[in-house]
């Protein structure tokens, strides 16, 4: 169900916000998110649920319904009804409730919608066909996967999914505090890198987050050995989190919007998130299996791949600014 909600509600919110705030919006995600699992992990403090653990979903039922309200009173993507019966009263009609009544700026994305599916049409093959098969999308095919690949397995959802597991890994008494101190560090990255973005580019901000989760699993592993200090394992945990929100968080759905086409942007937003749940799978699958029998050295493994990470994309990425210059 999640993962349906999320390809559906991504595709929605890329069909009827303005075109010139999808930058934004990307940048303004992370920060939401993040802000979600803090929150989270605020109302998770055991002085709070007091081993009532049914208090922790009262928040995630609240927002549900009034998600459901909002969906209620909203009309469909003019980009959906447009395509699905031609109704072009219908298409001008939600098109100008999104833009507020501003009927030359619909008018305007009205021709537009026109045109992209005029083009679809005429280009119109079998749907796994026209996606896999067209030439001018198999290298953002390929670099799309290749930058979830990288994201998945950077170690991070295993870190957000066993917080607590690492938290009592590295000896840290208050484990819902340390959960806490953790969600807390991921959330100041969310908000500071996004307002670097534009500054520094894509690459550069990949390249900074992978080396910087690297360092700070690299530090973790000869804390262990050499001063196994409690806190500072925790603010390293944490330190990973925020270098995420640098590069592998941030970035990547803005690379997404960027290097496909936008009459491939729904079927490559189905493709994009089918990838993360897979790898997500088998992360989460093998993680418990896999700690049990390399122990501390999986923290080291995992900071050797986010470097190789590093390199890869330091040496093969373009950045799509540049591309469109040259």
């Amino acid at each position: 169900c999640a993962g349906g909600m999320i390809t559906a509600g991504i595709s929605y919110h890329y069909e009827i916000i303005h075109p010139k705030t999808r930058g934004m919006v990307y940048l303004v995600v992370p920060s939401l998110v993040s802000f979600g699992i803090l929150t989270s992990g605020l109302l998770s403090l055991d002085c709070i649920i007091k081993d009532n653990w049914c208090l922790t979903q009262i928040p995630l039922t609240i927002i549900l319904i009034i998600l459901v309200l909002i969906l209620h009173k909203l009309p469909e993507s003019p980009v959906f009804v447009f395509q699905q019966t031609r109704d072009l009263h219908m298409t001008r009609k939600n098109l100008l409730f999104f833009r507020n009544g501003n009927f030359s700026q619909a008018t305007n994305e009205f021709e537009k919608i026109q045109n992209a599916e005029e083009q679809r049409t005429m280009s119109y093959k079998p749907f796994l066909g026209r996606f896999f098969s067209t030439k001018a999308i198999i290298g953002p095919i390929i670099v799309s996967t290749l930058l979830a690949l990288f994201q998945q397995f950077s170690g991070v959802y295993v870190f957000l999914f066993y917080t607590s597991h690492f938290t009592k890994m590295v000896s840290f008494d208050k484990v819902d505090i340390g959960n806490l101190i953790i969600y807390l560090m991921g959330f100041l990255g969310s908000i500071i890198f996004p307002l670097m973005i534009h500054k520094v580019g894509l690459k550069i901000m990949f390249v900074v987050g992978f080396f910087g989760m690297s360092i700070s699993l690299f530090s973790i592993y000869a804390l262990t050995y050499l001063y196994n200090v409690a806190l500072l394992k925790i603010l390293l945990i944490g330190s990973f989190l925020f270098w995420f929100q640098a590069g592998p968080c941030l970035t990547i759905w803005i690379i997404f919007n960027k290097v496909f086409p936008q009459k491939y942007q729904q079927t490559s937003q189905t493709y994009l998130s089918f990838l993360f749940w897979i790898f997500n799978y088998l992360i989460i699958a093998l993680f418990l299996s896999v700690l049990s029998v390399l122990g501390m050295n999986l923290i080291l493994i995992i900071a050797i791949m986010n470097t190789i990470f590093a390199v890869v994309v330091f040496i093969f990425f373009v950045d799509p600014k540049e591309r469109k210059t040259h």
